[in-house]
């Protein structure tokens, strides 16, 4: 993994072929990551699942609004991502969503659909286990 120089938050998964089918898969690749404090990232793959990049969205900027929505879609765009899982990692515990995970999910949705993307699945996780919308079929 190498960092993008132009996207320092961005790390780049490129050269790995690290592939993400189901939500085991997105589990496991997102546990490797930073679990000791709440945050929320976005994964972006390409047209085959591989991941391209993984970007971290800092704890002031996850606040369920519209300015993380066009940066989302702004690095979809630019990274030329055809899908995107968005993760919020809680580790208090939580893992079932709450009308703000709601809202929010739809929100993203709904842009990445306007915009030509696939949105594959928006999940929270901690080190017990983790609770995935297309998994529930509320994609």
């Amino acid at each position: 993994m190498t960092k993008n120089k132009a996207h320092p938050e961005l790390e780049n998964y490129c050269s790995q072929k690290i592939r993400l089918e189901n939500a085991d898969d997105i589990y496991r690749f997102a546990l490797e990551a930073d679990t000791v404090k709440k945050h929320a990232k976005i994964i972006l793959l390409d047209k085959e699942n591989y991941v391209l990049y993984v970007s971290h969205i800092n704890d002031t900027m996850h606040n369920y609004n519209l300015v993380e929505v066009s940066f989302i879609i702004r690095m979809m765009i630019e990274f030329h991502a055809h899908s995107i899982i968005y993760i919020v990692n809680y580790p208090e515990g939580k893992t079932q969503p709450d009308k703000y995970d709601f809202g929010f999910k739809q929100q993203l949705r709904d842009a990445t659909f306007i915009c030509g993307f696939l949105f594959k699945d928006y999940m929270l996780l901690n080190q017990q286990g983790y609770y995935s919308y297309a998994e529930n079929r509320l994609i």
